[in-house]
């Protein structure tokens, strides 16, 4: 199957922005194949049926937004924060 096909097919998950877990159905797409290019509600999810609040439209900005954090941070006593490795936040 070529890259092109793969990222318009359909793949089934479910948001993760609440408790009730919805089922969707979302193409991938972009450069790195990550971004989520349409979403929509699955049909077949025994829960939610193809119902979807307006939530999970926002599902790529929260996982591809430039602002994202990306690792841990410590804030320092001058108010800013830097950048530490896991081992040290979860000790910490």
């Amino acid at each position: 199957m070529s890259e092109a096909a793969e990222q318009a097919k359909w793949h089934q998950t479910a948001c993760i922005l609440c408790s009730l877990n919805c089922g969707l159905e979302v193409q991938l797409g972009g450069e790195s194949g990550r971004e989520l290019v349409r979403i929509k509600g699955d049909k077949a999810h025994p829960a939610s049926q193809g119902y979807t609040c307006e939530k999970p439209q926002r599902l790529n900005f929260y996982q591809n937004s430039p602002d994202r954090l990306t690792s841990p941070l410590r804030r320092k006593d001058d108010g800013t924060f830097e950048q530490i490795d896991w081992d040290t936040a979860i000790s910490g």
